[in-house]
């Protein structure tokens, strides 16, 4: 399957230590937004939906607009780096994604798959969204341990020969 609403890797978490935040309670299912991609580093917030625990979205999400009217479903919650600097993160990576702008040119994929796996990233997902005579759109889901690898990430995706734009993907 293609680049969807939800990068592998976002979904369930779980409830309880399984999931590395603070300013939850015991027992809560988390669900990682998949229109925000969260990873540890950014500044987040939890939703709660009634019979469905928490979403939790990074706090620029255009998403949490639609709550406005509806403010005390928004809980206060961060991420719990005692817990993630000691493996609690659980062994599964989080997935951020990346928007790539690439001359339309043989090998520029490879090129750009490199360019992840020389920061030590892992692509989950990958899918031309645009494609021109001489540039292409190409999407991106990468595993990463956090925000501080994802810039790594870009910052090789942008050094990389025939890319000319790298951004991290918004919703």
């Amino acid at each position: 399957s293609g680049v969807g609403a939800r990068p592998s890797g976002a979904g369930r978490r779980g409830a309880g230590g399984a999931t590395p935040l603070v300013g939850l309670g015991g027992g809560i299912a988390v669900d990682f937004a998949g229109c925000c991609p969260p990873l540890p580093g950014d500044r987040i917030i939890g939703v709660v939906a009634t019979g469905k625990g928490v979403t939790i979205h990074t706090a620029t999400c255009q998403t949490l607009d639609s709550f406005a009217a509806t403010p005390e479903r928004f809980l206060d919650v961060d991420w719990d780096y005692a817990a993630l600097g000691q493996g609690g993160g659980g062994s599964e990576p989080f997935v951020g994604r990346v928007t790539v702008i690439a001359a339309n040119e043989p090998g520029i994929l490879a090129t750009v798959t490199n360019a992840v796996a020389k920061q030590d990233g892992s692509i989950v997902n990958l899918k031309i969204v645009h494609r021109q005579l001489d540039f292409m759109e190409v999407l991106v889901d990468v595993e990463v341990r956090d925000l501080k690898h994802l810039s790594a990430v870009i910052g090789g995706l942008r050094s990389a020969e025939g890319i000319s734009q790298v951004e991290r993907a918004r919703s």
